[in-house]
């Protein structure tokens, strides 16, 4: 039995903003396992109530260890995202991994990164940056 839940996933705090930012939301479709769709259905209404944002699923995001790892503190979904221009779609910035999102909170800090941030990675929620500085680091 999984302690994963659909989150409650609040109204953006600015609706007729329909979000601060454009950005583009990439989650792994391969290893999310039982907390895939929970993820998938909070990240669709976040992107929903945003103006200009873009959902897509893709294959694994990490090469097949994002969900999958042998370390239980890293097991779980990884999502990547960028913020983007509003009118061409053109990226604006480098892409941030967030994740492993495994828990309620963790979705839900993930959505209110989304909505009311400048989705720098010192804005996003501290148990949500391992991800991130993990891939940095694989790129050195």
């Amino acid at each position: 039995m999984s302690d994963f839940q659909t989150p409650e996933n609040a109204p953006s705090p600015d609706p007729g903003e329909g979000g601060k930012n454009a950005f583009t939301v990439a989650y792994c479709g391969t290893c999310g396992g039982e907390r895939e769709s929970a993820l998938v259905s909070a990240l669709s209404r976040a992107v929903g109530r945003s103006a200009h944002g873009v959902l897509a699923r893709a294959t694994c995001l990490l090469g097949g260890t994002c969900g999958s790892a042998r370390e239980p503190e890293t097991d779980g979904p990884v999502v990547l995202v960028q913020r983007c221009d509003r009118v061409t779609r053109d990226p604006r910035g480098g892409v941030v991994t967030v994740g492993p999102v495994r828990t309620t909170p963790d979705v839900n800090g993930l959505i209110r990164w989304l909505e009311s941030s400048d989705l720098t990675v010192d804005e996003l929620p501290l148990p949500l940056r391992r991800a991130h500085y993990k891939r940095m680091a694989s790129l050195n």
